[in-house]
């Protein structure tokens, strides 16, 4: 059985496609047997199309002869099975074939009558015939013309050798080429993009030139993705076609399709109902439906000389980098908006208030939402496995101190701008943490043997250290004023037992945020006896008259420009002896009656108010709203309002917590 055919003529060596010979003879139609001599001999043969003209030549040339042989080979492809030997041969019939929506190749078919068609050791001979075989050896001493080389194959391949159809962007990949009947040299490669777009710089192709080992193999040994390519693709996937040419022969490899990196992006935020029972902050981007999630880069900037709450305060948005700076910008998996730019990735972050004896680990519940551009085929997240745990983590197949947890498959899908998918975790803090740790997201997309790829790192947070060392006693006591500004006939309380706890239990996750436990003392402070000189003062330099409601209330500051009222209700307290253990708590004054101060002729009522920023004492008045008591205390705790300039940062007003 033959494997190949080649037509040795003219010096030339050509690929046969398709040939073949008849002999026939004539026969008497009564007895079928042979009534003439044998006829035949003439053969039509198929070769790939060169560009050669040999052939259409010796068609147009009426008394021209040829000589030569097609050589049939076994499998091997090197040795010879049998020779068609012909003589004196003329090209009685020549056509050419060419089809474009063929992947077949340009072919020219001609018929040949020898005069002589020698097939091994049977000669066939036509009375025309010129040459004399008998003059001749008996067998053909045809000097044997040498096979051409010939590119037999263009193969994409991994950098371990296996081949691939296949690469991601910033991967490495080797081409290789084989050549049959080496004679040394060098192979051009050029590597150009099925669509004909650029690579980069205006570039439509690379070229390169590899040698041929002795075996007639070349290789480019190792080739990069670059991930800069990606920017210029005009495809939705882009596909590379390697074009090899050698001394006449060229050959294409097949396309090696360059597959995008997942590119996804997980961000942590608190759940929907959040109301501050755990410490999380994030760079707001209007992406949940929680109070205050406002466009930061729209509302940080400053306020003009006029104050925030005043009438005609201007404020202009500026100073964002700084802000975006403490969420530690990174575009950390080369993701683009629609104008090409970069997609900074902020970190937020989680504190989680925990005894390192309790019995109960804390969980908090977040929310996590995806953006995708290419889909990964798993998302996961990540984490040490002494300090986190969520439902359904499994340990790391890599690393024996981490846990993995994977996202569902509804996370990994494409998303629109503004469409996040979205899950939720409840995320377990089971060991108080000496150091702050990072939970982080990967994304991974399969190889083509359906084993993972390098995985893309596509989201973080960071869990704040919580130990011993790294929590806080918050001392705070709360004292009773019982006064009487206004003749009544029993003292009036500044706050009931069960208003204390309320009061407390509101402060105390507030607190935890920023993992300090309030230590909540509770002290009288009796200033209702009118016949004590102290009392006179308060009730003659400390109130105002109220002609709406035709009572006294409090005034913030002395009639006369002495102390301020947080002032002297402090020098009161700190009067009696046992309250010296309280020098250095945070106090609570709470009045029972209502307070304010004077704005020109009119008065404005108060809730409540600091003793400055970073002080030790501040004042509640008539029934405080809960939140009132957290907001004074983080004044006296060195915090500004968000819409105050001298704030690290200054927001707009109403627009955040306040």
């Amino acid at each position: 059985m033959s494997f190949l055919a080649k037509l040795y003529m003219n010096g030339r060596a050509i690929n046969v496609l398709d040939t073949n010979v008849r002999f026939y003879q004539q026969l008497d139609p009564t007895t079928f047997q042979p009534t003439a001599l044998p006829n035949g001999g003439i053969f039509t043969i198929t070769i790939e199309a060169d560009g050669s003209t040999d052939m259409l030549r010796l068609m147009l040339s009426q008394d021209t002869m040829c000589n030569g042989h097609i050589r049939f080979y076994k499998r091997d492809g090197m040795s010879k099975l049998v020779d068609y030997e012909f003589f004196d041969t003329h090209v009685v019939s020549f056509h050419s074939d060419f089809d474009s929506n063929s992947n077949s190749p340009a072919t020219d078919t001609c018929t040949l009558s020898p005069g002589i068609l020698r097939i091994g050791d049977m000669v066939f001979e036509k009375w025309w015939k010129v040459t004399d075989l008998s003059r001749e050896k008996a067998k053909s001493t045809l000097a044997p013309i040498p096979l051409q080389p010939k590119l037999s194959s263009v193969k994409w391949k991994s950098t371990e050798g296996e081949s691939v159809e296949e690469i991601e962007y910033d991967g490495k990949v080797a081409l290789q080429v084989k050549v049959a009947n080496p004679e040394g040299g060098s192979v051009a490669i050029t590597i150009e993009k099925e669509d004909g777009s650029e690579f980069e710089g205006g570039k439509k192709s690379l070229s390169f030139t590899e040698y041929l080992t002795e075996e007639g193999v070349a290789e480019l040994s190792t080739f990069k993705i670059k991930k800069e390519w990606e920017e210029g693709k005009t495809a939705e996937i882009d596909k590379l076609i390697a074009k090899v040419t050698h001394k006449g022969s060229s050959k294409k490899s097949g396309t090696l399709q360059i597959t995008p990196k997942p590119k996804a992006t997980l961000h942590f935020r608190p759940h929907s109902a959040w109301s501050g029972e755990y410490g999380f902050d994030w760079m707001r981007k209007e992406d949940t439906s929680i109070g205050g999630d406002v466009d930061y880069e729209k509302n940080v900037g400053e306020y003009g000389t006029t104050y925030a709450t005043q009438s005609g305060a201007v404020f202009t948005a500026k100073d964002y980098t700084a802000l975006e700076n403490e969420y530690n910008p990174t575009n950390i998996n080369n993701r683009k908006d629609t104008a090409g730019n970069p997609i900074q990735y902020y970190t937020p972050w989680l504190t989680i208030y925990r005894k390192a004896n309790a019995t109960t680990p804390p969980q908090v519940e977040l929310e996590l939402l995806t953006e995708v551009d290419v889909a990964p085929d798993e998302l996961y997240l990540e984490f040490s496995k002494k300090y986190f745990d969520v439902t359904g983590a499994v340990d790391s197949p890599k690393d024996a101190t981490l846990k993995q947890y994977k996202l569902p498959a509804a996370m990994n899908g494409v998303t629109a701008a503004g469409s996040p998918n979205e899950t939720k975790i409840n995320l377990q803090c089971i060991h108080t943490l000496p150091q702050d740790e990072t939970i982080k997201v990967w994304a991974v997309k399969n190889k083509a043997n359906g084993t993972p790829d390098t995985p893309i790192l596509s989201g973080k947070l960071t869990i704040r250290a919580n130990d011993k060392a790294n929590r806080r006693i918050g001392k705070i006591v709360f004292v009773n004023v019982q006064t009487n500004i206004n003749g009544a006939t029993n003292p009036i309380e500044g706050i009931r037992s069960a208003n204390k706890t309320t009061q407390e239990d509101y402060l105390a996750p507030f607190l935890k945020q920023a993992l300090v436990k309030p230590d909540v003392a509770n002290e009288d402070l009796k200033l209702f006896d009118n016949s004590k000189p102290e009392v006179q003062t308060l009730n003659t330099d400390y109130i105002l008259f109220d002609s709406g409601t035709g009572k006294n209330i409090f005034h913030k500051y002395n009639n006369s420009g002495g102390a301020s009222l947080v002032e002297f209700l402090t020098q009161q307290f700190e009067t009696k002896p046992a309250n010296a253990q309280y020098a250095s708590h945070y106090k609570v004054f709470f009045l029972g009656e209502p307070g304010g101060r004077m704005s020109g002729a009119a008065i404005v009522g108060l809730g409540g108010h600091a003793n400055g920023i970073s002080s030790k004492e501040c004042v509640m008045y008539a029934n405080p709203m809960p939140f009132f008591v957290a907001h004074e205390l983080m004044h006296c705790m060195g915090l500004y309002h968000s819409f105050d300039n001298d704030g690290t940062h200054t927001f707009k007003i109403g627009q955040t917590e306040n």
